[in-house]
């Protein structure tokens, strides 16, 4: 049988957590990094060395929340930054791409709308959660609940 949680022992959770302040930000830090550069959660995860289910743990954290949005939109930075150099070297498709996404006079209205890059960063934390929640139900998690304890 489970043992209930004690004030006590969420005391002594919470001074474990602070003494391992340090170490979890280095984790983070290197995590981050690598959502930038990779732009993706299972290969940034595996760069530092992490679980992927430990970043869906730190996104109640809302410092940390923030920090990923910004690694997030670093990382589709670089991506449209490549897209851009592709297209004017030799791809006229993703030129087209890249125009309707920048002129609207240039955009095929048939095609359906979705949010990404800026809108993305701008979507409010709610957003992030839910988003957060539905991947970890596709990984076999119940969702963001099973690795939150005590909540956000």
């Amino acid at each position: 049988m489970p043992r209930k949680k004690t004030a006590s022992r969420k005391r002594s959770a919470a001074a474990r957590e602070l003494r391992a302040a340090p170490a979890v930000k280095a984790r983070q830090d290197a995590f981050l990094q690598a959502v930038a550069e990779f732009g993706n959660i299972s290969v940034a995860a595996a760069a530092a060395g992490i679980e992927r289910s430990t970043h869906y743990r730190w996104l109640a954290d809302a410092d940390y929340r923030r920090r990923f949005l910004s690694a997030r939109e670093s990382a589709l930075d670089r991506l449209e930054y490549e897209a851009w150099r592709r297209a004017l070297s030799r791809s006229d498709r993703l030129l087209m791409f890249l125009l309707s996404a920048y002129r609207p006079r240039f955009r095929n209205e048939s095609a359906s709308a979705s949010v990404g890059g800026d809108e993305l960063a701008e979507a409010p934390d709610r957003e992030l959660l839910e988003q957060a929640d539905a991947e970890l139900r596709e990984l076999g998690y119940s969702g963001l609940s099973e690795l939150w304890e005590d909540g956000p």
